[in-house]
């Protein structure tokens, strides 16, 4: 009975990682049957965390690394992630309106890359998502607060490196 307004989808086995286990093959029927449960109970704000990179495409195959082995590295070839982005954006134009390009990029438990590296991919997300669904929001990876070094660390770098890119 409790009214929501808004879904965030993440730790949902809506990842890349749960979604494109082998290059080139999507499975959507979680993320599908995520969307379409919120826009029939009337959420219609729908953001979409693109984070958690496949084992295949990983440059760290760490167990650690969350939601699944190997997701908190970078992809080995951009151009993947490009290809993921893409995906996503043009099945859900309309339906998901907000993306964030990883969860707790500050983390390592969620991204091993560089600052400089989550701003390139930030940007490489944006530039694909605005192409293909101008109205969509883009907001910057989320971050864990608390543990302040990692903030202060990497957040500065971050947001240097978008700066930098325009």
């Amino acid at each position: 009975t409790v009214p929501i307004g808004a879904l965030r989808l993440w730790d949902n086995q809506t990842s890349w990682a749960n979604i494109e286990k082998t290059q080139g093959n999507f499975d959507w029927t979680t993320l599908d049957k995520a969307v379409a449960t919120s826009q029939s109970h009337g959420v219609n704000d729908i953001l979409m965390v693109l984070a958690g990179t496949p084992a295949w495409a990983s440059d760290d195959p760490s167990p650690a690394a969350l939601p699944v082995p190997g997701a908190a590295g970078m992809p080995k070839d951009f151009s993947w992630w490009d290809k993921w982005v893409t995906a996503v954006v043009t099945r859900y134009k309309g339906k998901i309106t907000s993306y964030q390009p990883w969860n707790e990029a500050n983390l390592s438990t969620f991204s091993t890359g560089s600052a400089s590296e989550m701003a390139d991919l930030t940007k490489r997300a944006y530039d694909i998502i605005k192409r293909i669904d101008p109205s969509a929001t883009v907001v910057a990876p989320s971050t864990g607060t608390r543990l302040s070094g990692a903030f202060n660390k990497f957040y500065p770098a971050f947001l240097a490196g978008l700066k930098a890119m325009g």
